[in-house]
C-alpha cells in the first residue's frame, strides 16, 4: 500500500529475516492517533511495480498489510510518474545482495 502521508516505509515483521535487522537503529513514528512508537529498522530489497528498491524500513509486527510504502523511498516520484502505481509490492526479497547486483 502506498501512503503519501507516511514518511517512513514499514514492513510487517514476519517478512523480514532477522539478519536484515539493523542493530542499534530504530525509527520513531508518530501515529495519526497521537501515539509515538519505536520500531526496529531493517535494510531490505522491495520490488514495486517491477522496480527494485533497496531501502531501510521500520519493522512492525502489527502492521495490517505486508508493506506500507512511505515518502522516504527516493524512487517514489519515479514510480508515480511512470504509470499508476497499483499499490502492491510484488516481492520482499531477503537477498539484498542479489537485488543490489541486479541494479548495477
Amino acid at each position: 500500500m502506498l501512503d503519501t502521508g507516511c514518511s517512513r516505509t514499514m514492513v510487517r515483521g514476519n517478512l523480514v529475516p532477522g539478519e536484515k535487522l539493523l542493530e542499534g537503529r530504530c525509527a520513531v513514528v508518530c501515529c495519526a492517533h497521537g501515539d509515538t512508537v519505536v520500531y526496529p529498522m531493517a535494510q531490505i530489497c522491495l520490488e514495486v511495480d517491477g522496480h527494485k528498491i533497496n531501502t531501510a524500513v521500520a519493522v512492525s509486527n502489527t502492521l495490517p498489510m505486508a508493506v506500507l510504502l512511505g515518502t522516504d523511498v527516493p524512487e517514489l516520484l519515479t514510480l508515480l510518474n511512470c504509470r499508476t502505481l497499483r499499490g502492491k509490492v510484488q516481492r520482499v526479497s531477503p537477498h539484498l545482495n542479489s537485488c543490489m547486483e541486479e541494479r548495477l
